[in-house]
């Protein structure tokens, strides 16, 4: 195929679904609304309908991994928008900036493409906290089915197989790659071939697998699973450009249903301009909106917290008070260094016969820099494990990534440019980012209304650093990563300080947190998976508790944002849900 063309997609309009009736609705086509209207459309026996607030994106330019994660380009597909500041909760300066995708694939088509899974004590957690089928054990099936590992597919741990392809990048496109996790290697962390191997450590480090396929082109959960050959099926009706703006719940003697949704198209300034239309549905809406639009559109359905609801002039239809609550997110500190212009992805910028060279390369080899992940390498670590050095001092069981109690709590990426939009660097100077990330942040915030018109963004407060033990997290995080870097200047790699603490105490290490941190775009965790007594909002088959016909099947589902890029457990959420579904039909 000639590399700037586009395959043709079916699709449809509001108006095309307006008072038809399907089997199956699925709000949202991001990460896991692709996947599961791609399972569900398998049988041929019953109708689906997914409805996405996007377009399709599927240009060259959307295709390239290195242009299409710069999401500040008006040529990305993403809502942007900046978080509340809660003084009372939040002690991060000032507000934090947000996105979301808008296309089919949602974040998968803007994200950094890194494919993560978390470690096997993640899962193992989630099942001692009572959720069944959840463990390790459970779950792992469900990650290899959906994937093709292009680089270790050989191993028993890893799919060879399934749609949605990624590869480790052996190129190293910047000399401090290396150099970093040998780094890491000095101070305890073993390097491995892969860091998704169950039988190695938790605490680890190695080259990210990215979710980008043989040819070189971003493999987003649109291109996966709903190639033009699975969107032109006869019972799969995807409608784009199209907002729900409510569910429509009935009473019944058997309490409450979703009978339906209310849509429109997303195109309208406001809703009043929309043209208005209805699908009704025989078995089940599924959410697959996201962490954020998820709670939205329950809310405005009369589902959330009844003060709330009632503050808003919106009818309670149950009172669900974990719709919208418990908000997270991994909060990122970046420690910036000035590196010399050729070793980051800022020469690109600055040097059009480099850029221009690379351009070509991928166009006919699909290799070079624009193939460049913007983190090629990643670090986990454990806070508790690291001494005043920050050097790893393992114990008897810290090794076993299957223990709950093992789940690494920080990782470092190495990110070749300049991380902070504020900090302004000379022509002359490279940039390196150490992005120092809190996995299993304890702080949580919340999504809230800020009007009843669906097209309006809602209040989102991610709270970072409320929960005081996220402090020693952000200092061991911060401690491991300034050490990375003095070990580099040790093997003569040329790195001056732009952007760290004015020292290792506590306080300056706190302030450089609170002033800095940003997000990593990994939210999660405000239609939790946990009992209703406990403010969960779905059982363990992902059934919104009291309303049957509606499940939530995304990272809104996650009972605490897992140690990982969250994509994966996102498209293994929706292969899992994806089976619940079939089963339940099958018991009718």
């Amino acid at each position: 195929m000639w590399p700037f063309s586009s395959p043709a997609h079916t699709t449809c309009s509001v108006k095309d679904v307006d008072q038809r009736s399907f089997d199956y609705i699925i709000v949202g086509g991001g990460t896991g609304g692709c996947v599961l209207a791609s399972r569900l459309s398998e049988d041929k026996d019953v109708t689906v309908l997914l409805i996405e607030r996007g377009p399709v994106v599927d240009s060259w330019y959307s295709r390239v991994p290195l242009l299409s994660v710069d999401f500040r380009d008006d040529r990305s597909p993403t809502y942007q928008w900046k978080s509340v500041v809660n003084a009372a909760a939040s002690k991060v300066v000032g507000p934090i900036n947000m996105i979301s995708g808008k296309a089919l694939g949602g974040t998968s088509k803007v994200n950094a493409f890194c494919y993560t899974r978390s470690v096997p004590g993640e899962f193992n957690s989630w099942a001692s906290q009572g959720r069944k089928g959840w463990s390790w054990t459970d779950v792992e099936p469900y990650f290899r089915k959906s994937e093709t590992s292009l680089s270790n597919g050989e191993a028993s741990h890893r799919g060879s197989s399934g749609l949605w392809h990624n590869q480790q990048l052996s190129e190293m496109y910047f000399r401090n790659t290396n150099e970093i996790l040998e780094a890491a290697e000095s101070l305890g962390i073993p390097r491995q071939k892969d860091i998704h191997d169950p039988a190695v450590p938790p605490y680890s480090c190695g080259l990210l697998d990215v979710t980008v396929d043989e040819t070189g082109r971003r493999h987003s959960t649109f291109d996966a699973f709903l190639p033009p050959e699975v969107t032109s099926r006869p019972n799969l009706s995807v409608c784009i450009e199209s907002i729900v703006t409510r569910l429509d719940i009935k009473h019944d003697d058997d309490g409450i249903r979703v009978a339906g949704v209310y849509l429109e198209s997303s195109a309208a300034d406001t809703s009043s301009a929309a043209v208005k239309c209805y699908a009704s549905v025989s078995r089940e809406v599924i959410m697959c909106a996201g962490v954020i639009a998820n709670p939205q559109i329950l809310m405005l359905s009369g589902l959330g917290p009844k003060r709330h609801l009632k503050e808003m002039g919106i009818a309670v239809v149950k009172d669900l008070p974990g719709i919208g609550s418990h908000l997270q997110d991994h909060p990122s500190i970046p420690l910036i260094y000035k590196v010399p212009r050729n070793e980051c992805l800022h020469d690109l910028e600055y040097n059009p016969l480099r850029a221009l060279w690379h351009t070509l390369r991928y166009v006919f080899t699909g290799t070079g820099l624009l193939l460049s992940p913007c983190p090629q390498l990643v670090i986990f670590a454990k806070s508790k494990l690291l001494d005043e050095q920050s050097q790893t001092v393992p114990t008897a069981t810290s090794a076993d990534s299957h223990a709950p109690d093992n789940v690494p709590d920080i990782e470092i990426t190495c990110c070749p440019f300049n991380m902070s939009p504020g900090l302004a660097l000379p022509g002359g100077d490279g940039a390196l980012t150490l992005a120092c990330m809190l996995l299993k942040p304890r702080s949580a915030g919340s999504v809230r209304l800020t009007s009843l018109n669906a097209h309006d963004r809602p209040a989102c407060d991610l709270a970072y650093l409320s929960a005081p033990e996220d402090y020693a997290a952000a200092r061991a995080a911060l401690k491991l990563g300034l050490a990375l870097g003095r070990q580099c200047r040790a093997q003569g790699h040329a790195m001056r300080d732009a952007l760290v603490p004015a020292s290792e105490a506590d306080a300056d290490l706190d302030a450089h947190a609170r002033t800095h941190a940003c997000s990593t775009y990994h939210y999660s965790s405000t239609c939790r998976m946990a009992p209703e007594a406990e403010r969960g909002v779905v059982d363990d088959v992902l059934r919104v508790h009291g309303v049957r016909n509606l499940r939530v099947a995304d990272a809104s589902v996650f009972p605490d944002v897992p140690a990982a890029h969250p994509q994966a457990p996102v498209v293994m959420v929706a292969e899992r849900c994806a089976d619940f579904v079939k089963a339940a039909r099958r018991e009718t």
